[in-house]
C-alpha cells in the first residue's frame, strides 16, 4: 500500500518535507478510513508513473496506526488531497484501544 501511496503520475503530487497520511477504505463501512501510515517526503526521486518519493516513517505516529478510523466522504478519484482543503471535511469516526487488522481482498 505505500507504493500507492508515494506514486507519482504528474509533477508535482508532493514536496520534499510534506507529511503524508494514508488511509484504506474499511469495506461495507461507507465513508470510512483506517489509518495504515504516517510518514514524511524526504526525495523527489524525479520518476513519473511510478514510486516517485522516498520517504521516511514517523515512528512517533505508530501508536495511531490501526486504531483511527476517520470518517470522510470520497466525491473524488484523486488519491492525493490537501490537508488544509480536506482535513476540515474528516471527523473521527473510531479510536480503537487496540491495534486492529484487516485483510482486504483487491478484484482487480
Amino acid at each position: 500500500m505505500l507504493d500507492g501511496q508515494y506514486w507519482n503520475s504528474k509533477r508535482g503530487v508532493f514536496s520534499v518535507g510534506n507529511i503524508t497520511l494514508g488511509f484504506v477504505p474499511i469495506p461495507g463501512r461507507p465513508d470510512c478510513w483506517l489509518l495504515f501510515h504516517v510518514g514524511e517526503v524526504t526525495k523527489d526521486l524525479g520518476i513519473r508513473n511510478g514510486v516517485g518519493y522516498q520517504f521516511k516513517d514517523l515512528p512517533q505516529y505508530n501508536k495511531y496506526i490501526g486504531r483511527i478510523v476517520v470518517r470522510f466522504k470520497n466525491n473524488s478519484q484523486k488519491l492525493v488531497r490537501k490537508g488544509d482543503t480536506t482535513l476540515p471535511q474528516c471527523t473521527i469516526g473510531k479510536f480503537f484501544p487496540i491495534y486492529i487488522t484487516m485483510t482486504i481482498s483487491l478484484d482487480i
